[in-house]
Parts: structure tokens; C-alpha cells; sequence
């Protein structure tokens, strides 16, 4: 008979305090799902994540249980391709579903976001609007085609850093969104 998996210890000697380890552990239904936690985890280690933001993303991003590890891994190296490993740390940090969000996703909105704020504008986005590129692509393509259509396109920078809130709207609800940022 196999010997039952102790994740309590293996969350002690990652320096999890026992109030963290019990809520780590209803995430953990299982041996195979404890062990897989814990692999996620120790990833999150290895980027000088800190125990509170590892607890944050966890709770906060119902898919970081179920997505791949390998997948993380992948979504990672995307963003060491274009920030340092302090920024990326800082991004994963701020936004619980950057490290869930596919490779694909941030390279197509990379591309769309880019030809608005340019190649240099992309890093700044990643730092300060994560957000925007954890969005399933054709939905930002549409928002933004909406904007443009309003005469907004020489202000998308603009929206993109002010006015995020208008990609959380029902579609019912754009057309009478206020804009925060100042019309030149």
C-alpha cells in the first residue's frame, strides 16, 4: 500500500505559516492534486514570488488549479522575453491571471495593443495593464474596433492606461460609458 502524500510538511518547509497551509490545503483534494499544487507553487518560488501574492493567485484565479504547469512555464517565458525577471515577478504579482493566461493570447493581443502604442509602448502595457492581455483576443479586437468607430483611436494609449473599466462592460452598457481620459 502506498504511503498517504504529506503536503502539510512539504507547505511547512516552503515556509508556508499553518494559516496558509490550511487554506493551500482545500485546494488539494488529493495526493495527485497535492502534488501538482506543490510543483505549481515551487514554480512560483523559483520567480521570488512571495508566499502572500502565491496565496493571492491561487485564490483569486480559479483556473491556476488547472492549468498545466508546463503552461505557466511557457506564459513565463513570454513575459522574460519581454521584461526582467523583477517586472515579471511585479506582473504575476498584480494581475492572479497572468501566469494562467496562454502564450497565444499575449502574443495576439501584443500584436493588436502594439500598433496603437508602438514596440516600446508594449513593455510599458505589460507593467502598468496586464489585464489587457490576459483578454481573449477577438474580444479586445472588437472593443478596440468599437473605439475606433467612436473616433477614439488617437486615444486608445490613453484608454488603455485610464479607462480599463470600459472592457469589463456589457455590451449594453459601452454606449454610455464616460471616458476619464482628456480629449485633446
Amino acid at each position: 500500500m502506498e504511503e498517504e502524500y504529506d503536503f502539510k510538511s512539504d507547505l511547512m518547509s516552503l515556509g508556508f505559516e499553518e494559516d496558509e497551509i490550511q487554506e493551500l490545503l482545500e485546494y488539494a483534494t488529493n495526493d495527485i492534486d497535492a502534488k501538482e499544487l506543490k510543483r505549481k507553487i515551487e514554480f512560483l518560488i523559483s520567480l521570488r514570488l512571495r508566499n502572500e501574492t502565491i496565496l493571492m493567485i491561487i485564490s483569486e484565479n480559479p483556473l491556476f488549479i488547472t492549468t498545466e504547469l508546463e503552461d505557466m512555464m511557457n506564459t513565463v517565458d513570454y513575459l522574460k522575453n519581454r521584461l526582467n525577471e523583477n517586472d515579471v515577478s511585479v506582473v504575476l504579482g498584480l494581475e492572479p491571471y497572468a501566469i494562467t493566461t496562454s502564450r497565444e493570447y499575449y502574443e495576439r493581443n501584443e500584436h493588436e495593443i502594439g500598433k496603437y502604442v508602438g514596440e516600446e509602448g508594449i513593455k510599458e502595457e505589460l507593467l502598468s495593464n496586464t489585464e489587457l492581455f490576459t483578454f481573449e483576443p477577438e474580444f479586445l479586437i472588437e472593443r478596440i474596433d468599437y473605439l475606433i468607430s467612436k473616433g477614439h483611436k488617437d486615444h486608445l494609449e490613453d484608454i488603455f492606461i485610464d479607462d480599463i473599466d470600459f472592457f469589463y462592460l456589457d455590451d449594453d452598457e459601452i454606449d454610455n460609458y464616460e471616458f476619464r481620459y482628456e480629449m485633446r
